[in-house]
């Protein structure tokens, strides 16, 4: 995963280049502005026993980094009947339990699978009217889900 370093990230792309394989490669990655970018290529390369690759240096400006990859999620499809889906997205489903959440502000925003165990085991088994605990540290995913499922009460912990 590619993360923003500092205050200003660079990217250093190092030209394609053939590796041990002959096949080429191409690697991006975020620096602070104080990396030494030639000495991280030849750690990186001797790492691999190639020698160093040309490189790029290309200064990024300034971005809400956190926005910028939120708008890469699309809508989840649990189930048939039970998805979610980010506040700039249609729901696809007009029809379904359409549940809104903005991905990456919190944890249980329905991308890890143990969220969507959770959330299909919900849609399969709540028949309305149950009470569910749902004992967390995230969005409340869980809880809303299982409400707009029809569960009667769900106290979280």
């Amino acid at each position: 995963m590619r993360a923003p370093m500092g205050n200003k990230p660079f990217s250093a792309n190092p030209a394609s280049s053939p590796n041990k394989s002959g096949t080429t490669a191409k690697y991006s990655h975020y620096l602070t502005k104080k990396a030494d970018v030639a000495a991280i290529v030849a750690a990186a390369a001797e790492a691999v026993e190639i020698p160093p690759p040309a490189h790029q240096i290309e200064l990024l400006p300034e971005q809400d980094w956190v926005r910028l990859t939120q708008a890469q999620f699309e809508p989840i499809k649990i189930s048939d009947r039970l998805w979610i889906t980010p506040s700039w997205h249609e729901a696809p489903d007009a029809n379904a339990v359409n549940l809104q959440l903005d991905p990456g502000l919190a944890f249980g925003t329905g991308s890890h699978p143990t969220t969507r165990l959770c959330l299909q085991w919900l849609d399969n088994n709540l028949k309305g009217g149950e009470s569910v605990l749902d004992y967390g540290c995230g969005s409340g995913i869980l809880t809303i889900a299982a409400l707009k499922l029809g569960a009667a009460s769900v106290p979280s912990a």
